[in-house]
C-alpha cells in the first residue's frame, strides 16, 4: 500500500498530516456508499484518492465549481480532477465531502445484525404461514383411527348419509307448497347462508320453471350450483370425513326435477290440491367432506291450500303431506324412507305476501334422520315481471342449521 502511495501524484506538495492506514469511509450529506469489498478509499484532510483500478462510481463534488466526476478509473484521475480548483485546492476535497470513518468490523457487525433479523422475520412468516395450513391437516392412520377402518372398506362407506352429519343442501326439506300449479314461466336466483355449530356455509340457488299447460302442469329445476363452507377440525371428525378432502371448501350440489300436477281447484272444490312428484339426479361433489350424497332420490307428496279469509287482504291455510326417500348405500340397508309433513299460513296483500311455515321428515333409522324447520318467508311485487323474496329459518331435531335466504324472481309471462 505505501509504494502505491509513493507512485502517485499528489494534489497537494505540503502535506503535514501523515497518511493513515487504509480504513473504510462512507460519504454523508453530499455522497454515497463508497465501500466495496475489493476497494478502500485513503483520506487526508486535504485531498483523497482510491486504489482501486476497476471502474467504480466516484463522486466529487467541490463547494465552488459543483463539478462532479463520475467513474474514475485511477488514483490519479481523481488526483487531476482536484487540480482544475487551484486557489481552492486545500479546501474542495476535504470540505466539500462529508466523510465518516466507519471501522470495517463495527460495518461488518452491523450489516450481519441486520441480516440475521431479516432472516428471523422470513423464518417466522413461513412456519406461521406453514402452521396455519397444515396444522389440522391429516392423513389416512388418522382417518382409519377415526373411522375404525377394516383394511377393506370403501371410505365412502364410513359417512353418514343423514341431515345431521351433512351439509344444509344434502338432503334440504322440500319447500311446503299452496296446492296451487304455477301459470307461469319463471327464474329465480337466490343466495342462501346457513350457520351450525363449527360449520358455516354460504351458496347460490338456481329455480327454473316452466309451465307446460297453464294452471294444470308445470317443471321446476332446482340446483344448488356452487357452495362455499368452513368446518372446525371436530366437526371433520365427527363427520368422519376422508382425509384427501380435508382442506377442501367448495363443492356443488344435486340437481332436483320436479313435476307439479293440480288435481283439485278451489274455483269447483273446498281447496286447492297438487301433486308434486320430486326427483333427485346424483349430480353433486364433495361426498368426501360430507356435504352431499351424489345419490338417487325422490320424494311424493300432495299440497293443499284452503282460504280462511278472502278480499283485499287474504289469508289462507297451506300444507303438506308424504314420502321422502334416499340412497344411503349401506350394507343394512340401500335407503331410507321418511314421512313429509309440513304445515303453514299465507297473509296476502296486494303486492306482497308473508308466510310463516313448519316442515320436517322422519327417517326410520334414527341415525340423525330427523329434521324439522321454523321459517318465515316473504316476498315483494316491485313489477309484473320482477319479485324479490327472502326468508329466515331454525333448525330444530336433526337439522343443526340456522339459515336466511335472499334473492330475486323473473317472470316471463305473468298477467298484468
Amino acid at each position: 500500500m505505501i509504494s502505491q502511495i509513493n507512485r502517485t501524484e499528489f494534489c497537494l506538495q505540503d502535506v503535514t498530516q501523515p497518511f493513515q492506514p487504509p480504513r473504510a469511509l462512507q460519504v454523508g450529506a453530499i455522497g454515497f456508499n463508497f465501500l466495496q469489498h475489493k476497494r478502500c478509499i485513503l483520506a487526508t484532510p486535504k485531498c483523497f484518492f482510491t486504489t482501486t483500478t476497476r471502474r467504480r462510481d466516484v463522486l466529487l463534488r467541490t463547494t465552488r465549481r459543483k463539478r462532479r466526476v463520475f467513474g474514475a478509473r485511477s488514483a490519479k484521475n481523481v488526483v487531476s480532477s482536484c487540480r482544475r480548483g487551484e486557489k481552492n485546492k486545500q479546501r474542495s476535497c476535504a470540505k466539500a465531502l462529508s466523510l465518516e470513518l466507519i471501522e470495517p468490523a463495527i460495518r461488518s457487525t452491523e450489516s450481519w445484525n441486520k441480516a440475521k433479523i431479516s432472516i428471523k422475520i422470513l423464518l417466522l412468516f413461513f412456519f406461521f404461514h406453514l402452521h396455519s395450513t397444515l396444522s389440522f391437516a391429516q392423513d389416512h392412520y388418522w382417518w382409519a383411527n377415526n373411522v375404525g377402518w377394516d383394511g377393506q372398506r370403501f371410505w365412502g362407506d364410513y359417512i353418514i348419509r343423514a341431515p345431521r352429519f351433512l351439509g344444509p343442501n344434502a338432503l334440504p326439506i322440500p319447500r311446503l307448497g299452496n296446492g296451487r300449479v304455477p301459470n307461469e314461466h319463471s327464474f329465480a336466483f337466490s343466495g342462501n347462508s346457513h350457520v351450525a355449530t363449527g360449520d358455516l356455509t354460504h351458496n347460490l340457488a338456481l329455480t327454473g320453471t316452466y309451465n307446460l299447460v297453464p294452471d294444470v302442469i308445470s317443471f321446476e329445476l332446482y340446483w344448488v350450483p356452487v357452495e362455499h363452507f368452513t368446518l372446525t377440525h371436530e366437526i371433520k371428525t365427527e363427520r368422519k370425513t376422508f382425509h384427501v378432502f380435508y382442506n377442501r371448501r367448495w363443492a356443488s350440489g344435486d340437481v332436483y326435477l320436479h313435476t307439479l300436477i293440480q288435481i283439485l281447484k278451489a274455483e269447483k272444490h273446498p281447496l286447492d290440491l297438487a301433486l308434486r312428484i320430486g326427483y333427485r339426479f346424483p349430480s353433486s361433489t364433495m361426498v368426501g367432506m360430507a356435504r352431499f350424497t351424489d345419490a338417487a332420490g325422490y320424494y311424493l307428496d300432495l299440497s293443499f291450500g284452503k282460504k280462511l279469509i278472502d278480499g283485499s287482504l287474504k289469508l289462507s291455510l297451506n300444507g303438506m303431506g308424504g314420502i321422502f326417500v334416499w340412497q344411503i348405500n349401506q350394507n343394512a340397508q340401500n335407503q331410507n324412507d321418511a314421512p313429509l309433513f309440513g304445515l303453514g299460513l299465507n297473509l296476502e296483500g296486494k303486492k306482497w305476501a308473508l308466510s310463516p311455515v313448519f316442515r320436517g321428515y322422519t327417517g326410520y333409522l334414527n341415525n340423525g334422520d330427523r329434521p324439522l324447520a321454523l321459517g318465515l318467508n316473504g316476498q315483494i311485487d316491485l313489477s309484473n315481471k320482477w319479485q324479490l323474496f327472502g326468508g329466515v329459518q331454525k333448525g330444530f331435531g336433526d337439522l343443526l342449521y340456522n339459515s336466511i335466504e335472499l334473492g330475486s324472481k323473473l317472470r316471463f309471462n305473468s298477467a298484468p
